[in-house]
């Protein structure tokens, strides 16, 4: 359920000079009001959004955009709280909605009340004004929990102050959005990180996520097929007359060409590589060209092909491959083969609960996150180091930067100033092929 946030002051020097590598211009900026994709306008709101230079402020946690001014009709994304987008002058109805439906850019229908305004001068607009760095492997700074700390919500009842609602464990991870400084319980001055929810953690029992480059590649001057490297003990073996004798170890991550070539010895399968060495199958996550493709490959579509034994996965322009990665880790439970088509991009999912994304830890505000038919998340894990695990529900996790390649990949593009875009059934071309 989306929930507004409530108002504050803003008195803190920044969360960023204290903990992240950002300043306070960076976190506090306000929305610069920059161009909105083209797209296909609502009839009633098309004139008045080419002119009329007014915007719509976000106050909620997942803020719908509808695609008819009326509560009941589809919802086609929605907005973070703090987001600014370009709105009709005035409302283009009042149905269900007394504070006016405007239309939006490039399409759809916000009502004004409370998960959006008109006044934006309202504080939660200051507060949350970051806008997401779409060109980074995060879309936020994030930061980890190193010991089990008070989740704290302002005070109603007292001006600059909060109070303690629960607890946030160990190890959990959220993007920061702001800071506060302001009087706990007991009247201490506290140093507080803001989260996209509107709720604080204490500064001192944080520390700073930090993002490992992907092992992925574009495939421009490489051919398949390749192999990543997925286990730390991986050995290259040279292949004699008394069989194959190690060589060197392979770094994890590390990338190699396999030449095709391949022998099983004692049921041990090796696969060649270009430079006349061996590699243990079990050691590496080959990553083979596609030889038959089906019916859904049609010109230059953008798909995704992801093998659900070894992790690895292919982004496809057609028939031609252009980038190859390893996931992090699997679905536990095998999801049904075949295509599935893409409902869903998240800049981070603002609707799926922690509990939902891991057993062990709180992960709030699930980056790059794909949505597909039958329940499948692709996403980006920045809590993960391994590559190719098993046991993470209906999950596949990628590095950010790699998961960020699929995002920009697959499917229409998020419209500038929404946080998520739901597609409609004739938007599902995007997809990926499960084998």
């Amino acid at each position: 359920m989306s929930r507004s946030v409530n108002p504050w002051a803003v008195q803190a020097c920044l969360l960023a000079g204290l903990l992240l590598p950002l300043g306070c211009d960076q976190l506090f900026k306000g929305e610069k009001g920059p161009g909105l994709a083209r797209g296909t306008d609502q009839p009633e709101a098309g004139e008045a959004l080419r002119s009329s230079g007014f915007k719509l402020g976000a106050l909620g946690n997942a803020t719908p955009i509808r695609a008819r001014a009326d509560r009941e009709s589809p919802r086609l994304g929605y907005l973070r709280a703090g987001a600014q987008i370009e709105r009709s002058a005035e409302p283009v109805g009042r149905l269900g909605c007394p504070g006016g439906w405007y239309g939006v850019r490039p399409r759809g229908f916000v009502c004004a009340g409370e998960l959006a305004t008109t006044e934006l001068s309202h504080p939660t607009l200051k507060v949350m004004s970051e806008s997401p760095q779409l060109n980074q492997p995060l879309p936020f700074s994030y930061a980890r929990v190193r010991v089990t700390t008070e989740l704290f919500a302002r005070d109603p009842k007292q001006e600059d102050s909060v109070h303690e609602i629960g607890q946030m464990r160990r190890q959990s991870t959220f993007a920061v959005v702001g800071s506060w400084q302001a009087l706990d319980e007991e009247d201490q001055r506290a140093r507080l990180a803001l989260l996209t929810s509107g709720q604080f953690v204490r500064i001192e029992s944080l520390v700073p996520v930090k993002v490992t480059p992907g092992p992925g590649v574009e495939l421009a001057g490489l051919e398949l097929p390749l192999a990543f490297v997925t286990h730390s003990d991986a050995k290259s073996y040279r292949l004699g007359d008394d069989g194959f004798a190690p060589v060197a170890p392979l770094g994890e991550r590390s990338l190699l060409g396999l030449s095709g070539r391949q022998k099983l010895v004692d049921s041990e399968r090796y696969l060649a590589t270009r430079d006349e060495l061996w590699v243990r199958e079990r050691d590496v996550s080959a990553v083979r060209r596609r030889n038959d493709f089906g019916s859904f490959v049609k010109g230059s579509l953008h798909w995704a092909d992801l093998d659900l034994t070894t992790g690895a996965l292919v982004l496809y322009a057609g028939e031609t491959p252009v980038f190859a990665t390893v996931a992090l880790s699997l679905p536990d439970k095998r999801p049904e083969l075949g295509p599935h088509l893409l409902t869903c991009k998240h800049i981070t999912n603002q609707e799926l609960t922690p509990s939902q994304v891991s057993g062990q830890r709180e992960i709030h505000d699930l980056a790059w996150t794909l949505e597909l038919e039958g329940g499948l998340l692709v996403h980006a894990a920045w809590w993960m180091d391994g590559l190719a695990r098993h046991g993470e529900g209906n999950r596949v996790a990628l590095a950010p930067s790699d998961a960020k390649r699929a995002f920009d990949w697959l499917g229409p593009a998020v419209p500038q100033g929404w946080h998520a875009l739901e597609l409609t059934r004739d938007e599902r071309s995007a997809l990926i092929a499960l084998h």
